[in-house]
């Protein structure tokens, strides 16, 4: 009992630590201001041609995103920090939206910032152990300097190499992010809670009354 408490405290401190890192580097970049508000759905940007390949083998991007609203995230498999909060979030995001009129419209986009490691065939048992709905919500992986450089000059979101004694090998950032059937980014949400999944269901209110 001991041993178990002492594991989930050193998960624990390891998300922790983990958040304060990627949140210190994204000061750093040109991040604009977190649309938390879904009363002001701004446009952040648009972002720049892409094409990756999901967890079922198929091609994922631009192309086949066009026209839908999505919600994207950075995680992978292997990550011993934010990425199981992240996507039990995502989870729970699929659950509240899935009963919703515009679903056919929305997909879910998570994007490994690992994938040397997440082959289609590991992210295809992940998106399984997940409880993904294979025609919703797509795990994607591909060259890692697409996927990094799609991270930090297109969504404007941390992501690298760790420090060589940290506990995980790669930083990436927990925010999930809302993106328009144009391509346009229209807000940043907290990807590891409740409240963050709110307010991305009240931003989606307001985006499909527009």
């Amino acid at each position: 009992m001991k041993g178990r408490a002492l594991h989930i405290m050193i998960v624990l401190g390891v998300a922790v630590v983990a958040i304060l890192v990627v949140q210190r580097l994204e000061k750093d970049e040109p991040l604009q201001e977190m649309s938390q508000n879904p009363d002001s759905l701004l446009v952040y940007g648009t972002l720049p041609d892409f094409s990756l390949t999901n967890h079922l083998g198929k091609a994922c991007g631009t192309r086949e995103l066009i026209g839908k609203t999505w919600i994207a995230n950075f995680i992978f498999t292997r990550c011993p920090a934010t990425c199981p909060i992240q996507t039990t979030m995502m989870g729970k995001l699929q659950e509240q939206l899935s009963s919703r009129p515009e679903w056919k419209h929305i997909r879910l986009i998570s994007f490994s910032v690992d994938p040397g490691y997440d082959t289609v065939e590991v992210l295809n048992t992940f998106a399984g152990e997940a409880g993904a709905q294979d025609d919703h919500w797509y795990f994607l992986t591909g060259p890692r300097s697409d996927i990094w450089q799609l991270s930090k000059v297109g969504f404007k979101l941390a992501v690298g190499e760790a420090q060589p004694d940290a506990a995980s090998p790669l930083f990436h950032s927990p925010k999930m992010v809302l993106v328009d059937a144009q391509g346009s980014i229209r807000g940043y949400f907290d990807g590891m809670s409740e409240e963050g999944n709110a307010n991305i269901g009240a931003a989606l209110r307001m985006l499909f009354r527009q």
